[in-house]
């Protein structure tokens, strides 16, 4: 994806999605009151043995400004660039009494720091987010109040509940989506260089002309347009209309060609296989653990909630075969279930809701299918865990600098060596082909010209870090041509 773009501050691409319902083949509930989710069947905790909340950050103002932004201005927002604003508080504030509605038999009555465990990205929206979840799911109940004498009425209503933030944002593997990474930096250019992307972004040379006048920077490909488009829709959203755009047929119309812009870009921001790993492996991998530690009685917690962003939950949605390329609201939330009959099984479902204001109800809660388990609601745990091994990494730093698991980077070795082979040597053919582990290449000319031009070939990408060293495997003579196989090992 191309990054060049004068649109000045942070670059925050998040991501809510919506699933249509689906048929649900829940287990007879056991509670008093069932409660219904969205397709009319049954939300049933009675076996439930771990919850895991992944969420979407709420509302929060815009971060990525153009030059000409009428409202790029600190008034507009009094909570800061990129922050969360009261209605995100809000809608957390009431997401977190929703899950507390929804689980409450589960929860039990009060907070408990050995039952609870909070987790977020160090980015204040993310925290404040987690923040403001907890204390709409955890209200203060006998021992926890502390309103001592009369003296302090938030005693009753609030208690302070730990949210670890332990991480720089630099660093974060597991809650942020853009890591530096070299293997999936490289991988997301490869992607967006595809003709199709070219060919999408052509359609729209107009609106890219028309907006880059407009906004007085220069909006010219996918990446650029839905970084206008995040900041666009949240001003929209929060009735600051642009002049020059207004609030009618235009802004709309504007909005929609942009919306298009943001489902073709997580269309594709996942859309490899170490896309898929290096983005979502190590949040992956996170729950997996607490699952284990779940089956195997050595886990004293009941609920893990993690604070994430947009592009998170685009990522696992991605890699777990999940994403439909949708794009709903602030507060978008994934609920892994684990339960236990007569063995383990995975449950997830989707919260989501598309309106501005709202009051979430079971109604908003969606169970998904789990493509990795025939399309089925209910997956058992081993089979889960085994379907999920291939998008875990052991070492996030070796890995992002040299991608063992993915052939399609060294496919771009194979053709710059063999168009160096190629150009060094007209009377030569070279042909290869690529696994995991080998770059092979077959090449037939004279034997003292194939063998410098390999060796000039070779020393031309000996700077990857993936090219380990070469050898002939064998050679022979056919028809007074040199016929050399070689193996370049990754």
């Amino acid at each position: 994806m191309n990054k060049d773009s004068d649109l000045t501050g942070l670059r925050c691409r998040d991501l809510a999605i919506g699933l249509t319902p689906h048929s649900n083949p829940s287990i007879e509930s056991m509670r008093a009151t069932p409660v219904v989710v969205s397709n009319g069947a049954q939300h049933d905790i009675s076996t439930l043995k771990l919850l895991q909340i992944v969420h979407r950050h709420g509302d929060r103002a815009p971060a990525v400004w153009t030059k000409k932004d009428p409202f790029k201005d600190i008034k507009y927002w009094p909570a800061g660039f990129g922050e969360l604003t009261a209605q995100g508080k809000y809608r957390m504030y009431t997401l977190g009494q929703f899950y507390r509605r929804e689980y409450s038999s589960y929860l039990g009555e009060s907070y408990s720091p050995h039952e609870v465990y909070v987790r977020s990205s160090s980015v204040h929206r993310c925290i404040e987010s987690a923040m403001s979840l907890m204390a709409g799911a955890y209200p203060p109940k006998g021992n926890w109040t502390w309103n001592r004498d009369n003296k302090s009425a938030l005693g009753v209503e609030w208690q302070p509940i730990p949210i670890e933030t332990f991480i720089p944002k630099s660093q974060d593997t597991v809650l942020e989506g853009y890591t530096k990474c070299k293997a999936a930096e490289d991988d997301l250019n490869r992607v967006y260089n595809q003709s199709v992307i070219h060919e999408f972004e052509a359609k729209y040379k107009q609106l890219y002309e028309e907006l880059t006048k407009i906004t007085g920077s220069e909006i010219k490909d996918v990446y650029t347009a839905v970084d206008f488009y995040d900041t666009f829709q949240i001003e929209f959203d929060n009735n600051h209309f642009w002049p020059d755009i207004g609030q009618g047929d235009k802004a709309k119309q504007i909005l929609s060609q942009l919306h298009d812009h943001e489902v073709l870009g997580y269309r594709y921001d996942w859309d490899s296989p170490i896309l898929k790993r290096m983005r979502a492996g190590g949040l992956i991998q996170l729950l997996n653990e607490n699952f284990k530690l779940a089956q195997n009685n050595t886990n004293p917690y009941k609920l893990y909630v993690y604070s994430t962003h947009g592009e998170n939950i685009g990522a696992i949605m991605a890699a777990l075969n999940l994403y439909n390329g949708n794009s709903p609201p602030f507060g978008t939330t994934l609920l892994f279930e684990l339960h236990k009959s007569s063995d383990y099984f995975v449950r997830i479902y989707l919260q989501n809701s598309t309106r501005f204001d709202y009051t979430p109800t079971s109604q908003d809660l969606h169970p998904i299918p789990i493509t990795d388990c025939n399309n089925q609601y209910v997956c058992p745990l081993t089979q889960y865990m085994e379907s999920t091994k291939h998008l875990l990494y052991d070492n996030f730093e070796k890995d992002c600098t040299v991608n063992t698991n993915d052939s399609s980077a060294p496919l771009t070795h194979t053709i710059a060596l063999t168009v160096a082979l190629n150009a060094l040597s007209s009377d030569q053919y070279v042909s290869g082909y690529v696994d995991k582990k080998r770059l092979i290449l077959v090449t037939i000319g004279r034997l003292i010209t194939t063998l410098n031009v390999i060796r000039f070939g070779f020393g031309l990408f000996t700077s990857s870090p993936r090219l380990r060293f070469w050898f002939c495997d064998f050679s022979y003579l056919l028809g007074g041509r040199q016929i050399i196989i070689t193996t370049v090992i990754l």
